[in-house]
């Protein structure tokens, strides 16, 4: 015996998700201060209420530790938005990045991400 249900009012939930999926970066270029061997920035944010945004970089630096070289991203890890959607995320910074422009990369899944690029001069 078989019993099968059905409904015809059925949504794609996934289509709905991706409908209320937004994030809005804001960077700003950045005056380096060279009396100084690093610095940071920050990029701020805008997105849903409480929503985790994770982050990355093409751009990296590396440190030295007992010989041997570690190689990080210029931003890392996730952070959630506030109440009010709002956020921010620091950005390490070096000499060795004056005069050039870096990409910052926030995603809040695999396939929804936003980059915003910056100049350090």
């Amino acid at each position: 015996m078989f019993l099968l249900l059905g409904c015809n009012d059925i949504q794609d939930i996934t289509e709905d998700r991706e409908k209320d999926y937004y994030l809005y970066l804001y960077t700003n270029d950045v005056i380096y201060n060279i009396s100084k061997d690093n610095s940071y920035t920050s990029v701020a944010y805008k997105t849903l209420p409480l929503q985790r945004v994770y982050w990355t970089s093409p751009d990296s630096f590396d440190v030295y530790h007992q010989g041997i070289k570690f190689r990080y991203s210029i931003i890392n890890y996730s952070t959630y938005a506030r109440q009010d959607g709002s956020g921010k995320q620091m950005i390490y910074l070096d000499k060795t990045m004056i005069d050039k422009t870096l990409t910052i990369i926030g995603c809040l899944d695999t396939d929804y991400c936003i980059e915003s690029n910056f100049d350090v001069k």
